[in-house]
């Protein structure tokens, strides 16, 4: 494991349920795609993928790199796990409530989904005031 290796193979990558949603027209999604077309490199630093392609960071950089054809950076490391997850992707932009409670859904916690669903049935109490209640 270790070093820094390219492949234009995108399919033996694998996004992880527990992540956050790949949304194409956020600022993120926008500035990396801007940053590796004009300059063809990886500005913003090489993915994260286990040895059975799970990828804990970079997600979005692959599916760029697949619209672009160009081949996708990564670091090889033994295991993800939702905790690196998190971890990864609270040092580049917080999760929010939402990210949370998906990522924990996803990872079989339905005490979020009765939040979810507490919040949808009760949109006049403020998120904050919800969250404080679970």
């Amino acid at each position: 494991m270790g070093g820094t290796y390219e492949s234009t193979d995108y399919e033996k990558f694998n996004f992880v349920d527990v992540n956050r949603d790949i949304d194409e027209n956020s600022r993120k999604y926008k500035n990396i795609f801007t940053q590796i077309a004009i300059d063809c490199a990886m500005l913003e630093g090489v993915g994260i993928v286990d040895k059975y392609g799970n990828i804990a960071d970079g997600q979005h950089r692959l599916v760029i790199c697949q619209k672009l054809g160009i081949p996708f950076s990564f670091k090889l490391v033994e295991k993800t796990t939702l905790d690196m997850i998190k971890r990864i992707n609270n040092n580049q932009k917080p999760w929010t409530i939402l990210t949370t409670c998906h990522s924990e859904i996803a990872a079989g916690n339905n005490n979020y989904k009765k939040y979810l669903d507490f919040r949808q049935a009760t949109p006049e109490i403020k998120t904050h005031n919800v969250w404080k209640m679970f």
